[in-house]
């Protein structure tokens, strides 16, 4: 806590003295002569009020020595004093461009108002709508809420997939922007709201996790179920439609793509590096590059399904149109282009091995 305050001050209040020329240097003095012997004058024949004291608190427990200070702050109570103290003046609500919004707001006669009362899974949206839909707008500062912070380590309530996912599964879309991207052209931004053209998830179930690292595309074709988890590093293009399951896991650096529909049931577990595809070019086509017309490419899609309690080993490949039967174990670094058929089998590419007791 100390060491994170510590460089919020560094990086806010002093960082624009850097460079600076004080206001009084080379001035030896900002009152006239005869200021000066009034003020004498004044002074003369009286004796100062902390004259012989060291330091203004002379009590023993009052005195704010080094010594002092090192003994108060091993007082909880005195430590979460001082701390909190420090942590309203940085969440000062509303902040500066929170204020400047406010009269954007009130400006273009947006329908949001500045909330300070509605708390949702312990995260405070900063405005909601006040025409009776359940929507939520957003100011990203990228020190609390950018995966690329070197302020603090972000967790994935603060990020912007996290945030639009937890909201969500309330019933509510997300509007985020950043502050930069706001005082860069605020106009932008007011026409954006106003448009309400958004990315949001199609459904979203209870308690969703989805690491501040993992990267979305086309969120408004993916659907949730509750307690799902998405990795750090997971990139994921939910294409025609991808639905997960309850209590599914994407692990780390997996890669989930092709635009075409993807059905991941409740249970299973994509295992790290792993990579599903919904879609693929052939050599049929001419190209095969992203950049040429689909006309020109031949490109193979189909529903891929993976049915509950599957798990896919690390670094698998998963190609279109293959249907993952229940409780299937994929051994790691297999490639899978066929159905896996037998319920509870362990599989090493399209060849079964084993059979697994089932529970």
């Amino acid at each position: 806590m100390s060491s994170l305050l510590s460089q919020l001050h560094k990086l806010g209040r002093y960082a624009s003295l850097k460079g600076r020329i004080p206001w009084n240097k080379g001035k030896t003095g900002i009152f006239s002569e005869e200021a000066l012997r009034s003020m004498s004058r004044k002074r003369k024949g009286r004796s100062p009020t902390n004259k012989g004291i060291y330091g203004v608190h002379h009590s023993p427990k009052t005195e704010f020595t080094t010594a002092r200070l090192k003994q108060l702050w091993q007082d909880p109570k005195f430590r979460n004093k001082i701390r909190l103290g420090w942590l309203k003046s940085v969440y000062e609500k509303p902040n500066k461009t929170e204020r400047r919004f406010i009269e954007l707001i009130q400006s273009f006669e947006l329908p949001f108002k500045h909330n300070d009362k509605l708390v949702i899974d312990g995260l405070t949206p900063d405005f909601i709508a006040t025409d009776g839909t359940k929507r939520f707008i957003e100011l990203f500062g990228e020190p609390f809420h950018s995966s690329d912070s070197k302020l603090l380590n972000v967790d994935y309530k603060r990020c912007y997939w996290g945030r639009k996912a937890i909201f969500k599964s309330h019933g509510y879309d997300t509007f985020i922007f950043w502050y930069k991207d706001f005082w860069q052209d605020p106009l932008n931004i007011i026409e954006r709201v106003k448009s309400w053209k958004l990315n949001n998830f199609k459904e979203v179930g209870n308690n969703p996790k989805i690491h501040a690292t993992a990267k979305i595309v086309n969120p408004q074709n993916l659907e949730l179920g509750a307690d799902v988890t998405i990795g750090d590093f997971v990139f994921l293009n939910a294409g025609i439609k991808t639905s997960i399951g309850n209590g599914s896991q994407i692990n780390s650096h997996s890669v989930l793509v092709g635009g075409g529909e993807l059905i991941i049931e409740e249970y299973v577990t994509v295992s790290y590096h792993s990579t599903i595809l919904t879609g693929s070019d052939t050599p049929n086509g001419e190209f095969m590059v992203d950049a040429i017309p689909e006309n020109l490419r031949c490109i193979k899609r189909g529903k891929t399904i993976i049915k509950n309690k599957a798990f896919i080993g690390e670094g698998s490949l998963i190609m279109p149109a293959v249907e993952i039967a229940e409780g299937v174990v994929v051994r790691a670094k297999s490639y899978v282009d066929k159905d896996l058929t037998e319920p509870y089998t362990i599989y090493q590419n399209n060849k079964p091995l084993l059979r697994r007791v089932r529970k």
